[in-house]
């Protein structure tokens, strides 16, 4: 009789002590997941915002060269070009 209730008592202190265990864990697994959940909103706002950015970028580039003047210039014309390839690249990996 004194050998079960040790038994049992002994059982109990480590289900006990398993069972607090995972209850911190999920915590913290919980706080995690929802810390993860906020850095997705912010990067999301982010990219949204940057994407945003990037065709306002693109439209004044058109405005700048509606006649294709700077894109023709020889010494113009090469960084005109760059800057618009970046601004369609970018985009191009935003979406």
């Amino acid at each position: 009789m004194v050998y079960a209730i040790i038994g049992v008592s002994v059982v109990l202190c480590v289900s006990l002590f398993v069972n607090y265990n995972l209850m911190k864990k999920f915590e913290d697994a919980e706080e995690k997941m929802k810390l993860s959940e906020q850095t997705n909103e912010e990067l999301d706002l982010w990219i949204s915002n940057f994407t945003g950015e990037i065709k306002e970028i693109l439209i004044k580039l058109g405005k700048i060269d509606r006649k294709g003047s700077f894109e023709a210039d020889d010494e113009i014309g090469f960084f005109f070009k760059d800057i618009k390839k970046m601004a369609a690249e970018l985009e191009e990996f935003v979406n």
